[in-house]
Order: structure tokens, then sequence, then C-alpha cells
């Protein structure tokens, strides 16, 4: 499970939203893709070269990059935390996190948040404000023909990173969602059926040999300094991308209870998603209790990811290690840039 529920909707009624919650849904289908600024570029996987870097990639400094590539990170000039979007749901960063050693998490060069497949132009223009350089899409292709390509930023490349949905449940959830079959989701859902495999769902990231690989991939890009300020993104910006920010967050040392209360916040966004599937007409209240575990994030999925790390693994720095290949060269390098 792959936590794309309530994300791939048709969407209306936008201009009345809360700043980053559409309020309005529609039956599911492909959207068609507006341009992106110009200046933005998409690069294919082949196109990047080795360690994760894009062949001739020539990063475009800004005045508001302070704090990017090999300038010293610890005074960046960004409001640490998050930014209000029309369009991009759940768009975070990691500032202000307290970590173990008694440092904090600086904010302003890694963001995450759901797709920019509608970002609107007012969003484009906030992003290259944030001095935006690289947009990394955790999607896969069935994400991407619902939701939309990405719209990138002025300036920035967008780099494809998909991570494998090898059970093809976000393909089942859509069409459950498309048919608002309600018998056929508490066929399989009821019981707490729908909590447990959005678990499973979660502690895969962690165990299951595909997903670690492309994460692995993905870790690349995100800790490669060059490439900031960056953001990671998936659909709806909590699962796979929250798993990206659960391993940054553990190879920056952050404390526990901050590393699972930052995960829980992509709730702000999935309370209302889930209100407004019933207000839309697209699901019934039982319908959308069914669906709930899968559009919003529980305590139990992060706990289960952390489980996993030392069952599997045998804790975070030989996940981090052998798993994900942050060599402690890299991990003190991260530190340095991004703890104050």
């Amino acid at each position: 499970m792959d936590g794309v529920v309530a994300v791939g909707l048709l969407e209306r009624g936008e201009q009345s939203s809360p700043k980053g919650v559409v309020q309005g849904v529609a039956l599911l289908g492909p959207v068609q893709s507006q341009p992106p600024y110009t200046g933005a570029r998409v690069v294919d996987q082949q196109d990047i070269g080795m360690g994760g870097r894009t062949v001739g990639h020539d990063p475009m400094v800004r005045p508001s990059e302070v704090g990017c590539g090999n300038v010293p990170c610890h005074h960046p000039v960004v409001e640490p935390t998050a930014t209000e979007m029309d369009r991009i749901a759940n768009f975070r960063g990691i500032g202000g996190l307290p970590t173990t050693d008694g440092r904090t998490t600086v904010g302003g060069l890694l963001w995450r948040s759901g797709h920019l497949g509608r970002a609107s132009d007012a969003d484009l223009a906030r992003l290259h404000a944030l001095g935006i350089r690289t947009v990394v899409d955790l999607r896969n292709e069935v994400d991407s023909r619902y939701e939309g390509a990405d719209r990138i930023p002025e300036g920035a490349v967008g780099i494809p990173a998909p991570i494998p949905d090898e059970g093809g449940f976000g393909a089942d959830i859509r069409e459950f969602i498309t048919t608002g079959d309600v018998e056929a989701m508490r066929a399989v859902w009821s019981d707490g059926r729908a909590a447990a495999i959005a678990t499973k769902g979660a502690r895969n990231m962690v165990e299951h040999p595909g997903r670690v690989e492309a994460f692995c991939r993905v870790m690349d890009l995100v800790t490669d300094a060059d490439r900031w300020p960056l953001v990671w993104h998936c659909s709806a910006g909590k699962d796979r991308a929250g798993w990206v920010g659960t391993i940054l967050l553990l190879a920056l040392g952050v404390e526990r209870d901050a590393i699972v209360e930052h995960y829980l916040e992509s709730n702000r966004v999935g309370t209302r998603r889930a209100a407004a599937l019933v207000d839309g007409g697209m699901l019934t209240e039982e319908g959308l209790e069914l669906l709930r575990p899968f559009i919003e994030v529980a305590p139990a999925y992060v706990e289960a990811q952390l489980a996993a790390v030392d069952d599997r693994w045998g804790g975070a720095g030989c996940m981090l290690r052998d798993g994900l290949g942050l060599t402690e060269d890299r991990i003190a390098d991260l530190r340095d840039r991004l703890l104050d």
C-alpha cells in the first residue's frame, strides 16, 4: 500500500479552498498536464550519472540559496517549516526539530510535499522564490497519468525516482473510489484489515528489497547538497515522501518523538481530504471509514517502520549504511549542513 488515495482526483472548487487543501473532488481520470515554467526541465533516470548526479547539470545559484552546495548551511534565509501553497498539498520542511545531541534541524533547504501536477502559477512562483533547484518525484507511471506530470518551477530540474508498487494497491484503491462500491470495500477492508494493509505497506518500505533499492537512489539525490534547495514528493506527500523524511531525520539524529510527530503532521491535510470525498459525493460515511487508513496516517505506521529498522537492519546506523548507502562521512556532512 502506497498511500495514494484521495490523490489523482480531478479537483474542483480550489478557488475557495483553504491553502494547500482541495475541498472538491470529482471522478478519477487522467488529467492534462499544465505547462511548466520556462527554463524548467525534467531529466530521465538514464540521464542521471553515478552518484545520482545529473549529467551536465550546472546548478544555478540564486540569492535565496544561502547554505547550498559548498556554502555553509547554518543560517538559511527561508522560513524553516512551512509555506502556504494553493494547489500543492502537504508542503513543508524539516526545520525546527530537536536532535538527541541538543541541536536543531535548520530549514529552507529540504522540503517535502504532495505532487506538483496541478501546481498553480502562484505556487510555482513561490517555489522559485524558495530557490528550489531540484524536484524529486517518487510517483510511478500510473500516479503521474492520473495526477498529471509535475509542473516544475523556473530554473529547476525535475528528476523521476519512482518507488515501485509491486502489490498494485494504489490501483485497487483508485478503483474502489471510482466505483464507490462500499460492499466491495467492506469485503476486503472491514474488521481492521485496511489498517493492517496500511501498516504492512509502511513496513515494506523498510524491508522490501525492490523498495530499499529505490529509496537508496532517492536518498542519494536528496542528500546531494549541490541539488539544494530541493523538494521531494509522492502523491499525497505522506507515505513514500514520509519515509524519505523519516530516513533523513534518523540520519540527522532527531529525537524519536519528534520524528513521529513530524510524520503525523500529514493528517492536517488527510483529514480534510477525507471529508472532501464525502462532501463531493464520491463516498458514503461508511465508505470513508473503510478508506480512512489509506487517506490518513497513524502512529502505528511509523512505529512499524521504526521497529523494522531494528528488526531488519539492526538499527538506524546499519540501515543507513548497508541499506541506503549513506556513509559516515556523508552523514557527518549532512549534520554539519542541516543542524544548528
